[in-house]
C-alpha cells in the first residue's frame, strides 16, 4: 500500500497543505522524494495526488501527472506532465498569484498547455488567464477572463487562433448599483480585417433610487459582430431607460 511521509507539514484550516521534503513510499520501497507538495483543500479544481491512469478512445492509453508547487503564501502552481498513447507528450503549467489585502482581496492565475499530437500533426496550446479583486471599502467588485487556443497544421504556415475574452464591474453606491460586462471572442489566422472574426458585447447597467416610491433604471447594450467574410462590421446600441413609482397599492413604470 501506498503511504507519505514529510519532514514537515503546515496546515492552513480550510485552504491548504504545505509538505517540504515529502516522500511517497509503496510499502517499505520509497517511490520519489520532493521538496515541496501542495494540496488545496478549499478547491474543486485540486488535482490527485497519485498519476492518473485509464484509456479513451480518443486517447488511447493515458498517463496524467500532477505536481503542486510552492513558492510562497500568495505563489503556487500545479505542473503537468501526460503521456498519451494516440497523441504524445503534452505539458503545462497552472500558476495563481494572491493579490491585494484583507481590504482589496484578489487572485490572479495563469495556465498554459501544449502538445504536438503524433495522430494528426497538429501542434495545440490552449491557455487561459484569469483575475477577480474585491475592494470591501469601495464596495467595487472586478473580474476578467481570457480563454486563447491555438492550433497550426503540420506543414501549415499560419495558425487558428481563438480568443474568448469576459469581463465584469460591480460598484454599489449609496444610492444606486453599477454593473458593466461583457464578452468578446476572436478567431481566424491573423489580424487583419479578411483573416478575423469578431463577436461581441457590453452591458451598462444602472440602477439609482431616488426616495422609498421612486427609482430608474438606465440599461446600454452595444453589440459589435464582424465576420472576417464581412467588409463592414454590423453596430448597434440599444438604450432603455425606465423610471417606476411606487404608490400605495399599484406600481407606475415609464420606459
Amino acid at each position: 500500500h501506498y503511504h507519505i511521509v514529510a519532514k514537515e507539514m503546515i496546515i492552513y484550516p480550510k485552504d491548504k497543505i504545505i509538505a517540504r521534503n515529502i516522500s511517497w513510499y509503496e510499502g517499505k520501497t520509497k517511490i520519489i522524494t520532493l521538496p515541496y507538495f501542495l494540496i488545496f483543500l478549499d478547491r474543486k479544481t485540486q488535482q490527485p495526488i497519485l498519476p492518473k491512469i485509464g484509456q479513451n478512445s480518443n486517447d488511447g492509453w493515458f498517463i496524467k501527472t500532477y505536481f503542486n508547487y510552492y513558492v510562497n503564501d500568495k505563489s503556487y502552481g500545479t505542473l503537468y506532465v501526460d503521456w498519451f498513447e494516440k497523441k504524445g507528450i503534452g505539458t503545462g503549467f497552472e500558476h495563481t498569484w494572491e493579490i491585494g489585502d484583507e481590504n482589496n482581496s484578489g487572485e490572479t492565475s495563469l495556465y498554459l498547455y501544449q502538445i504536438k499530437e503524433k495522430d494528426s500533426g497538429e501542434f495545440k496550446l490552449t491557455g487561459n488567464l484569469n483575475y477577480k479583486q474585491e475592494f470591501t471599502e469601495e464596495n467595487i467588485k472586478t473580474q476578467v477572463t481570457l480563454n486563447y487556443s491555438g492550433t497550426k497544421a503540420e506543414g501549415g504556415e499560419l495558425p487558428y487562433n481563438t480568443l474568448k475574452s469576459q469581463f465584469s464591474f460591480d460598484k454599489d453606491g449609496e444610492k444606486y448599483k453599477l454593473k458593466i460586462s461583457g464578452k468578446y471572442n476572436f478567431s481566424g489566422t491573423g489580424l487583419g480585417q479578411e483573416d478575423l472574426s469578431i463577436d461581441g458585447n457590453i452591458k451598462v447597467n444602472h440602477n439609482y433610487t431616488f426616495n422609498d416610491k421612486l427609482s430608474s433604471v438606465l440599461t446600454l447594450v452595444y453589440t459589435d459582430k464582424n465576420p472576417a467574410s464581412q467588409e463592414v462590421a454590423d453596430l448597434e446600441l440599444k438604450p432603455k431607460w425606465e423610471l417606476k413609482y411606487k404608490g400605495e397599492g399599484y406600481t407606475l413604470n415609464l420606459t
